[in-house]
């Protein structure tokens, strides 16, 4: 079987499929109810006057779900979250005081200052990266580091 007859073939069963689906929905269409009327035996609870919204139209309730234990019905509404922001700031309730230290801002003036005199001397501790591949220094002196 060739591809121009595979594809013939699959043009023609797309062209049938839609055609017959349109005549199926005319069908379903014309064999429909023409008004669907509500029956208050199903809804007792429903009001004989209608709820009207704030642009004047009638306020349809939420329609009825399977619910998780099988049933038929409403969903209960979720449980409300209190979104509220604590009076009292993150940053005033900070205990450890090396995190303190580091978020600290300084004015230019100071980091001019420390620029300026920073060259002169080489970094310690955890700053100084420069002898991570090579043997230990013996006068680096040891950094302290909050761990948990």
């Amino acid at each position: 079987m060739s591809w121009r007859s595979i594809f013939a073939v699959l043009i023609v069963a797309i062209a049938a499929s839609a055609w017959g689906g349109l005549r199926l929905g005319n069908w379903l269409v014309a064999h429909g109810p023409a008004v669907v009327t509500a029956t208050p035996e199903l809804m007792p609870e429903a009001p004989a006057v209608p709820v009207l919204d704030a642009n004047g139209k009638p306020v349809t309730p939420q329609a009825p779900q399977p619910l998780d234990d099988g049933g038929l019905g409403v969903p209960k509404a979720p449980a409300e979250v209190a979104w509220q922001i604590p009076p009292t700031s993150l940053d005033a309730t900070k205990s450890n005081q090396v995190i303190a230290v580091a978020t600290t801002p300084i004015t230019m003036v100071e980091a001019q200052h420390i620029a300026a005199n920073g060259g002169q001397r080489p970094l310690v501790g955890i700053g100084d990266a420069s002898s991570l591949m090579v043997a230990s220094r013996g006068n680096t002196p040891i950094q302290p580091i909050d761990a948990p």
